[in-house]
């Protein structure tokens, strides 16, 4: 993930593994982009099956566990 510091707006790369990212400039720790401390309620959860874009992405991931690309799809 890169993005830039909410506080000074250096750039910043997420580094594998850490649990948060250190910004090079003012050394501000963020976690925004990790997702944590969000939680998703299973009402919201459930909901986001009718968002067309959330399907397509649950499709394409499921087809490509299965070896299948996007042109096998259009068949």
């Amino acid at each position: 993930m890169r993005c830039g510091c909410i506080e000074c707006g250096a750039f910043m790369i997420h580094a594998e593994g850490a649990e948060a990212c250190v910004c090079p400039e003012c050394g501000h720790r963020c976690s925004a982009c990790l997702g944590t401390n969000t939680v998703v309620s299973r009402e919201k959860l459930r909901d986001l099956k009718f968002v067309d874009w959330v399907n397509r992405d649950i499709a394409d991931a499921e087809d490509s566990l299965h070896g299948r690309g996007e042109e096998d799809a259009w068949q």
